[in-house]
């Protein structure tokens, strides 16, 4: 079976977000979304847009290009928080 980029984006961003500790609720706040849009996201059913991709980076505190990185290089850093 093939994964396709945009699973292998969803699971990376999934997993990231599992490792540092992030509900699904605290992601979709930071992308302005709900945490039900959130999880669709996550699990593919809804693409993620280029915008909610840069924020989805910002909010790890890493580059772009890593969210399509199949490999975790940084999970030491916790994301930021709204103060």
């Amino acid at each position: 079976m093939r994964v396709t980029h945009e699973e292998a984006l969803n699971t990376h961003i999934d997993r990231l977000r599992k490792v540092r500790g992030v509900t699904q609720e605290e992601l979709g706040r930071a992308l302005g979304v709900s945490q039900a849009t959130a999880s669709r996201k996550l699990h593919g059913l809804i693409p993620f847009s280029a915008e909610e991709m840069a924020r989805c980076a910002d909010y790890f505190g890493v580059p772009v290009g890593n969210l399509y990185d199949v490999h975790l290089k940084s999970t030491s850093t916790t994301p930021k928080k709204d103060p």
